[in-house]
């Protein structure tokens, strides 16, 4: 299930089974990729929509001033440029970096070094990836520094899935970039806090998705992981960017779209499973996270049946 993703994705590489992981791993000559636009699709879903992917080699980059209307990521395969951006100060770029670009805001790159310059991109938009903005999609660092370029291109065709173009394959396209996207913000955090850090914060991830049934007060979680509230949210705030709160009501309203998607629940059903104070509180609530209200959320999904 396509939502599902949103809720596991937070678990990171370490669980991806294994015939996953040898797709992602198996190596993609970069010669063999091909040049100019291979992947278009136009296809809406709830949630959002993975619309076009493109390799250029030798490429110009993007010598002018431009503004997108949706988000993309390029990936240098090769070679060096020199990013700018009116939302961060200008870097240098080059094969082993990832970087974002956001709608509305005005960028450019030149490549530099006397090496042809190589990218392989990516266009996307929708809800479920807004959401990450200001954690792994913050304009204002737009650049990550991945070094294994081979592994991270082969993610990123992982989640093209395949070039059908049906609402089923679009929405599967946006779970797997989701799911790729938890795993380069999960690399980033890798980069910046010891193994300790991380391992606690999985089971703090992994605590709060098991008392979303009980609606289990965020104290008695923080008891479970033996320290105190003030303690525990303090450390997963900082390692996580949220909340405990904010994290367990984006699982709740993830869960809630996924019900939405494949079964026929009405508003009253989902706010008392879920522990809303009301009808009118879970749909305001779904409204905000999805950028729909729950009727129009499951109107639009089954339009795409």
């Amino acid at each position: 299930m396509a939502t599902s993703y949103v809720a596991d994705s937070m678990a990171g590489m370490d669980r991806l089974g294994k015939n996953i992981y040898f797709l992602a791993t198996m190596p993609t000559p970069l010669r063999s990729l091909e040049t100019g636009v291979f992947f278009h699709d136009s296809t809406n879903t709830p949630l959002g929509r993975v619309t076009m992917a493109g390799r250029h080699h030798p490429g110009p980059g993007i010598p002018h001033w431009r503004t997108l209307r949706n988000h993309a990521l390029v990936l240098p395969l090769q070679g060096s440029a020199r990013l700018e951006t009116k939302s961060a100060p200008a870097a240098t770029v080059h094969a082993g970096d990832l970087f974002w670009l956001f709608p509305g805001v005005a960028h450019r790159y030149l490549p530099q070094s006397p090496q042809p310059w190589a990218e392989f991109w990516l266009l996307f938009d929708g809800p479920l990836f807004e959401s990450w903005r200001g954690s792994l999609l913050n304009p204002r660092k737009p650049v990550l520094t991945l070094s294994d370029t081979t592994f991270w291109l082969n993610r990123l065709r992982w989640s093209l899935f395949d070039n059908q173009r049906t609402p089923l394959q679009a929405i599967t396209r946006v779970a797997r970039l989701n799911l790729v996207m938890s795993e380069l913000w999960q690399f980033q955090q890798r980069t910046n806090f010891s193994a300790t850090e991380h391992n606690w914060l999985e089971l703090a991830q992994t605590a709060l998705q098991q008392s979303i049934a009980q609606s289990t007060p965020l104290p008695q979680v923080a008891r479970s992981l033996r320290c105190g509230y003030d303690v525990f949210r303090r450390r997963f705030r900082k390692l996580s960017g949220v909340s405990p709160a904010q994290y367990r009501h984006r699982l709740k309203l993830d869960q809630c779209a996924e019900l939405l998607l494949y079964d026929n629940y009405s508003n009253k059903e989902l706010a008392e499973r879920f522990h809303f104070s009301s009808e009118f509180h879970f749909s305001r609530e779904f409204t905000r996270h999805t950028g729909l209200s729950p009727r129009a959320f499951a109107q639009k999904a089954a339009r795409s049946d």
